[in-house]
């Protein structure tokens, strides 16, 4: 009886342990992403834009890593127009996600900015960022009704490789700039 009331004892912290640990593992696959939209984090899209240069010195390839912030101009701020704006920016990360191809790679780098790496673009002008642009655009005039007294405004920039800078910090640093 001793036996399996020890037993007992140590399931118990044996279950609570792995509990313990898997709730650990969530909360560290969730520190690196944004808690609006669920993508990844800036330093994903910093680390992935190194090897996606790399790839491309290697290969003479190109590539294009193009900007979306979407904010809002208003005459004041309240809870209600608050969620209704995470609504809007939740809504532009999903129709950039639905947009993209398999290879590319998008990251949430501040409130309303994504980032995309778009890999193998010949000069900047591929189908992929017309495609990208054209869907965030509709999907910001579908969520202008939702959004009375606010004008919402998105603003596309991009850089390329080779032609913008020659290594990832200096795409980056454009990028920021802009």
């Amino acid at each position: 009886d001793e036996d399996l009331s020890n037993l007992s004892v140590l399931t118990r912290y044996v279950g609570g342990a792995v509990s313990s640990a898997m709730a650990h593992e969530e909360a560290a696959a969730l520190r690196d992403r944004d808690e609006v939209t669920g993508l990844p984090d800036a330093g994903y899209l910093t680390s992935r834009l190194q090897a996606e240069v790399s790839r491309a010195q290697r290969f003479a390839g190109r590539l294009v890593l193009l900007s979306c912030k979407t904010s809002l101009r208003s005459h004041g701020e309240s809870l209600d127009h608050r969620s209704r704006y995470r609504k809007l920016i939740r809504a532009v990360a999903d129709a950039v996600r639905d947009t993209l191809r398999d290879y590319d790679i998008v990251a949430c780098v501040g409130e309303g900015k994504f980032a995309m790496i778009l890999p193998q673009a010949e000069d900047g002008t591929v189908s992929a960022t017309m495609r990208i642009k054209l869907a965030v655009e509709r999907t910001v005039e579908e969520h202008k009704i939702l959004l009375p007294g606010m004008d919402p405004e998105t603003v596309f920039t991009m850089v390329r490789y080779p032609e913008d800078g020659k290594d990832a910090e200096a795409l980056l640093e454009i990028l920021k700039s802009s």
